[in-house]
């Protein structure tokens, strides 16, 4: 089941991202943090079991996208499950969840993530452009000094792939 993330709900968030995130070694949030991003990222969910015990998580926020000139979106900003439930569809269960609550949703991927950004790819997600096709970038995002790129998806464009 998913349901929003509670307060209650962040030393679990907390312990998962530093044990199964992408940036575990580095680049993941304080549980500090974590209390200040349930407290103001309020289209925040979790994935819960029937004890109610998080299973996962999907952080992010709706709001007036400068990256999508303005256009009213879903920043997606992380995603994160237990290794040991990696390949359950619980991702996929919350990213469907998402894109049927919000027609748009856009976030940004390390380029080295290729477990994530295979997944985006295969369930249509594309990269933004800037008006010459080039993929756009932001350059130096992460703590590691890669840079992320800027990814969308549209609920017409995910439905059909």
């Amino acid at each position: 089941m998913i349901r929003k993330l509670q307060r209650k709900d962040v030393p679990t968030c907390h312990e998962l991202q530093n044990q199964h995130h992408f940036h575990s070694d580095k680049g993941v949030w304080s549980l500090e943090k974590w209390y200040h991003l349930w407290e103001f990222l309020t289209d925040s969910w979790v994935y819960v079991d029937e004890n109610d015990v998080v299973l996962g998580y999907m952080i992010g926020r709706i709001h007036h996208a400068e990256v999508l000139n303005g256009e009213l979106a879903y920043n997606w900003m992380d995603t994160c499950v237990s290794d040991s439930l990696k390949g359950s569809n619980i991702t996929h269960e919350m990213q469907m969840f998402i894109q049927e609550t919000y027609p748009l949703v856009w976030g940004v991927i390390h380029v080295d993530n290729e477990r994530m950004l295979k997944y985006c790819y295969k369930h249509g997600w594309e990269h933004l452009q800037d008006e010459n096709g080039n993929f756009k970038t932001i350059k130096n995002y992460y703590s590691d000094g890669k840079d992320a790129f800027i990814v969308l998806v549209q609920l017409e464009r995910w439905q059909s792939g």
